[in-house]
């Protein structure tokens, strides 16, 4: 399984998904505004949504990558940046929901995800 997972994480193809659902997790991001809450209560309603999936397919990246490289994945910069932010949400999804802590807080965290899109630079880069 694990033999099977390496080659799943490692092909050009799971690399391109990885890169699209980055950019269009900036995307998402990008939409969010001061009083988007108050003003159109349904596109924060879908905004929420999606920055959850995202959240999700994240985890899930971060599990695979982590089963099929084991303690090598923390060899990766990449790989040990992306768990950091991969926990950071998990533990921001976790204080939102147990603690009700201000969305303020909450958008300082989620503003490093953006830093995701550096992975784009280096993957161009190393097509070179």
């Amino acid at each position: 399984l694990r033999f099977a997972l390496y080659h799943l994480v490692t092909s050009p193809l799971f690399d391109f998904s990885s890169s699209c659902v980055v950019i269009a997790n900036v995307g998402v991001m990008a939409c969010n505004r001061w009083r988007l809450r108050d003003e159109e209560p349904q596109v924060y309603a879908v905004y929420l949504f999606m920055s959850s999936v995202f959240d999700y397919v994240f985890y899930a990246e971060a599990a695979l990558k982590l089963s099929a490289f084991g303690v090598a994945y923390f060899r990766d910069k990449w790989c040990r940046f992306e768990f950091v932010l991969v926990c950071t949400t998990l533990i921001e999804d976790v204080f939102t929901f147990v603690f009700s802590i201000p969305s303020m807080v909450v958008r300082l965290v989620r503003v490093l995800r953006v830093f995701r899109i550096l992975r784009l630079f280096r993957a161009s880069r190393d097509m070179r």
